[in-house]
């Protein structure tokens, strides 16, 4: 997380097929599965909860306090033999699912671990094994030549993560149903462990950071970054942003209290100075809920909630 501006991706390119890609993990055979059946955009029973923080202080610094990102997690993915592995973050949306950058994993192969920390602002935090990984079908990486697209992934995890334990505080962002077809302006909140500072390698921070960034409209965007679609979403805020190893974790859009997963970190400038570009998720929620099989929270689709 940079107080000064943007992000990269990982530079290794990843095969797309017609299909989306899933992968086995750890018995690593790729299967191509159909996904589940479309289970429709019905609004789960009042009592349900997402976007809640654990912790409600409001902090004056760059640091995050435990419990106030309780979907936040990071990924480390590596060859089992090395010694660091490639880190991003990522956005708890069930509990059984992940929410990630396509990105993440461009240089992963077979026999490659990831390994999935929660439930704490330490870049290590509880270790889970995921055991399926589904890439978008249609995810093209960022090149010298093309902006990345349908940067989105998702991760299984064999065992439910417990959202009602007091001692790991662990909880969903909420997906944004509510901004399907919307531009918002207004602020986001970014938090994750990626580097400080944009050309310092060694800057990667142990303790989750947050900032607060300002979205621009896509039409400003497109001014400045090539290839900005309907599929992005973009910020531009002088001397703060997201960095190397945020990629993956959700920006989140605040809204009666809740935070919503508004957009994944994607790509921007390789030493983090100018706009960041993010997947805009609520172009997404049909494909999440095909290969999730999910009937997430809507807590403001409700009749008896004003949206916002």
């Amino acid at each position: 997380m940079k107080t000064a501006t943007t992000i990269l991706m990982l530079q290794v390119a990843f095969f797309a097929t017609v299909s989306a890609r899933t992968i086995a993990i750890p018995g690593l055979n790729l299967t191509f599965p159909k996904p589940p059946a479309f289970p429709g955009l019905m609004a789960k029973p009042s009592g349900c909860t997402c976007g809640e923080r654990k912790n409600s202080r409001i902090v004056g610094g760059t640091a995050a306090q435990n419990g106030q990102f309780p979907w936040r997690v990071r990924l480390c993915t590596g060859r089992p033999s090395a010694l660091y592995c490639l880190s991003c973050g990522a956005t708890i949306i069930s509990e059984q699912w992940i929410l990630t950058a396509a990105h993440c994993f461009d240089s992963y192969q077979l026999g490659y671990y990831v390994n999935v920390f929660v439930g704490s602002t330490d870049a290590h935090g509880y270790l889970v094994m995921p055991d399926r990984l589904v890439i978008h079908e249609k995810y093209r990486p960022l090149t010298s030549n093309s902006t990345s697209q349908n940067d989105i992934a998702l991760l299984h995890l064999p065992i439910k993560l417990p959202f009602d334990n007091s001692n790991i505080l662990l909880g969903p962002a909420c997906l944004p149903y509510q901004y399907v077809g919307k531009e918002e302006l207004g602020t986001v909140i970014a938090s994750g462990w990626g580097k400080t500072v944009g050309n310092d390698d060694g800057s990667s921070s142990d303790t989750l950071q947050t900032v607060e960034l300002d979205l621009m409209s896509n039409d400003e965007c497109r001014k400045i970054g090539r290839g900005i679609t309907n599929m992005h979403v973009c910020t531009n805020t002088p001397n703060k942003t997201v960095c190397q190893g945020d990629s993956g974790g959700s920006i989140d859009k605040v809204s009666k209290g809740l935070s919503y997963a508004f957009g994944i970190v994607s790509y921007g400038s390789r030493y983090c100075e100018g706009y960041a570009a993010f997947t805009r998720v609520s172009e997404y929620l049909t494909w999440i809920e095909q290969w999730t099989g999910e009937n997430f929270c809507k807590p403001l689709m409700s009749k008896n909630r004003n949206l916002v």
